[in-house]
């Protein structure tokens, strides 16, 4: 069946995506079941390090979904061109594994129960199958496609050849995303959040105001969100790219979201440091953290 390209990669979104569905459901219910039962209070009295426990709660299941997707691309390669191959779908897939066990984990950080992580894992679900599948749509209309890594796979499907800027660009920014999601949940993994039950957006400041300690920090913390707001400004233009037939609304919604995500990354640590007393309220402190949180954002511009 020579199906239209739409059709194909909707097909490709829900054959690679639906395993991770089932993968993160159970990765998410372990990691709760350990602040649940309180059985993660061994581990934290345990002779090693908080990367290092959460690396070896990832680990296997990263192997196993790497295992599920390298099958699935490599058979496909061999089915449509009849060769051995799919080293770039491979590649392509690394990252939004990694995005899913990323997301997943620092959600089941944020959860105070099941019910929470349910809603926590299906948002999960939706919103990283649309980044995955709106952008894709558009392999053989226009570049917007390359905001999702599986356009490298469609592209690798019908033998055409990428370009390693290419690559980079679509993968770069849920690598470094699914990073900074396990480096924030790493931040909870602590007595003082993992068994007390505090609402998620509590939580959420918790993560952010982790590793501010100084001024200079929240800088930093600006510098370290920008792969967020990066993300969260690629999917708007894929998700608004349609409207430019129909006008101008396209470019003032896009405007927006780059409005409203840059402020919040400059921002809402430096609510949360306030929140817990790291700073006095002062107008010269105040400023001081405006202009450090102003330069850490400054840089991506270069």
């Amino acid at each position: 069946m020579n199906a239209p390209f739409p059709f194909q990669s909707l097909v490709l979104a829900f054959l690679f995506i639906i395993p991770l569905n089932f993968l993160i459901q159970i990765y998410g219910s372990t990691i709760l079941s350990e602040r649940l039962n309180r059985r993660g209070e061994l581990l934290l009295v345990a002779p090693v390090s908080r990367g290092d426990i959460i690396a070896g709660k990832t680990l296997p299941y990263f192997l196993g979904a790497m295992a599920v997707e390298t099958a699935l691309g490599v058979g496909l390669v061999y089915l449509v061109q009849g060769t051995l191959g799919g080293f770039v779908s491979v590649l392509a897939l690394t990252p939004l594994v990694l995005l899913f066990l990323g997301i997943t984990f620092l959600g089941a950080m944020f959860a105070r129960s099941f019910k929470e992580l349910t809603f926590i894992t299906v948002s999960i679900t939706v919103g990283l199958t649309s980044y995955a599948f709106v952008p894709a749509i558009f392999t053989d209309v226009n570049e917007i496609a390359l905001i999702s890594p599986l356009t490298l796979v469609v592209r690798d499907l019908q033998a055409e050849s990428v370009a390693l800027g290419e690559v980079a660009f679509s993968l770069t920014p849920p690598l470094l995303v699914a990073g900074l999601c396990f480096a924030l949940g790493a931040g909870l993994y602590r007595e003082e959040d993992m068994f007390t039950q505090r609402s998620v957006p509590e939580r959420v400041l918790d993560a952010l105001v982790g590793s501010i300690r100084a001024r200079w920090h929240v800088g930093v913390m600006t510098a370290v969100l920008i792969p967020f707001v990066f993300i969260a400004q690629l999917f708007a233009i894929a998700l608004l790219f349609p409207l430019n037939a129909v006008g101008s609304a396209a470019i003032v919604l896009v405007l927006a979201v780059v409005v409203v995500t840059e402020e919040i990354a400059k921002s809402l640590h430096v609510y949360a440091a306030y929140e817990h007393g790291r700073f006095d309220r002062g107008l010269r402190t105040a400023l001081v953290l405006g202009v450090a949180s102003g330069v850490g954002f400054s840089w991506r511009r270069r």
